[in-house]
């Protein structure tokens, strides 16, 4: 009776997993999804058209802590992109910075350059949290649609005539997000791994909506935005999230291109996803509901590829706790394949933490062994009711002090 309960958890355990990484994939390719179409939008190419007063108002907000750096280098990029210059403005918020992030704002928004820009700049005394500054401005504007934006990206010059596009062309979208890249190239288990996001984003754009959303650039509805709560995690998830539960389509479009500048060393990498794990837990916590049947198509992409996440690191345990309990031989090796592996690159990683195998199939097993492990941190973290602290800036290593994650 004990061994059929070990191989039940165990056969449970392993089906779980392979659904959320493989088969909800491969079930997204074969459904029958309604495509939907790329808008077309026009290229106004700097030039004043009548079609111009149709378009939306957009007020595009950039919290930005400790951003000295990269603040100079995302207004020169806002201030060429092309959309009518009465009908976008922008906020930047220095967050209660410990460098001169409000005066870098300033002097960048004095050049020649951006002196057409309709841009209000902010220094707040105190660190507030990017979630505070969301709920304070995105709250309080009157434009039609609102963009986040990362003080260290950059975006493609026809972000805006692409996002416009979209709110016009299907009154149903509430909120647009695209391609996510960075500057410099990412490592090869890195790359893989986006790849198999960005995928994952457009067959579930295709299918009614994607979940999350880049929280590096994307647009929303103004009229949809509901408070998020102060302690949120992962605002890039939560805030669609609010808009999809109020009827409305959240999609992905690869031509939105947001390319992150600054660099990021593996110990930042790491950081980053063990908050990102934490953020999962509360979100699938906070958003059973979603669940419900009366939400049909959504419901089936936030239980595959959101609700499950979360979970993983504790079935991956019960698995391997279950297989050596069992201690057949098949089960017992594949057991201690998996555990050797992991415990030899989680040493790697502590001991030599900027560096990485030379091998492609090497650097990738160290980039998702690494991303369980951080899963598993972050995720007994939020269990255990560590205290949720406002975002802080992870310094780069100095050899990557030339450009984050």
């Amino acid at each position: 009776m004990t061994n059929q309960i070990l191989v039940s958890i165990f056969v449970l355990s392993v089906a779980i997993i392979s659904y959320h990484y493989i088969i909800y994939p491969v079930l997204l390719s074969f459904i029958n999804i309604t495509r939907y179409s790329l808008p077309k939008y026009f290229h106004r190419n700097y030039i004043p058209s009548l079609k111009d007063e149709a378009l939306p108002s957009i007020h595009i907000i950039i919290p930005a802590y400790n951003e000295e750096r990269y603040i100079k280098d995302r207004i020169l990029n806002l201030a060429i992109i092309d959309y009518p210059e009465d009908r976008f403005k922008i906020s930047v918020i220095s967050d209660g910075s410990e460098d001169d992030t409000y005066r870098a704002a300033l002097n960048a928004a004095s050049l020649p350059e951006c002196k057409h820009l309709n841009i209000d700049i902010h220094a707040l005394e105190e660190n507030i949290g990017k979630i505070a500054i969301i709920n304070q401005f995105a709250s309080s504007q009157n434009s039609d649609i609102v963009v986040l934006s990362d003080a260290s990206a950059i975006t493609s010059i026809n972000c805006l005539l692409i996002i416009a596009a979209y709110f016009q062309q299907d009154k149903r979208i509430g909120a647009i997000c695209g391609n996510y890249q960075f500057v410099p190239a990412q490592t090869s288990g890195e790359q893989a791994y986006w790849n198999y996001q960005r995928r994952i984003k457009i067959q579930e754009s295709m299918l009614g909506s994607t979940i999350g959303l880049h929280g590096a650039f994307y647009a929303f509805k103004s009229e949809l935005f509901q408070t998020i709560p102060h302690d949120t995690i992962n605002d890039d998830v939560i805030l669609p999230l609010s808009i999809i539960r109020q009827g409305f389509k959240c999609l992905y479009d690869p031509r939105l291109i947001t390319i992150e500048l600054e660099s990021s060393s593996d110990q930042m990498n790491f950081q980053r996803r063990i908050r990102i794990a934490a953020g999962n837990l509360q979100q699938s916590i906070r958003n059973m509901d979603l669940l419900l049947p009366r939400h049909r198509r959504f419901a089936f992409n936030f239980f595959s590829g959101k609700f499950l996440r979360p979970f993983i690191p504790l079935l991956l345990i019960c698995s391997f706790i279950s297989s050596i309990l069992l201690a057949t031989e098949y089960l017992f090796f594949l057991s201690v394949i998996f555990i050797l592996l992991a415990l030899t690159t989680s040493t790697l990683y502590y001991l030599l933490i900027d560096s990485q195998p030379d091998s492609k199939i090497a650097k990738t097993l160290f980039y998702i062994v690494a991303g369980h492990i951080a899963m598993t941190l972050g995720v007994f973290s939020y269990a255990f009711h560590s205290p949720h602290k406002r975002w802080r800036k992870i310094k780069s290593s100095p050899r990557l002090e030339e450009p984050r994650t």
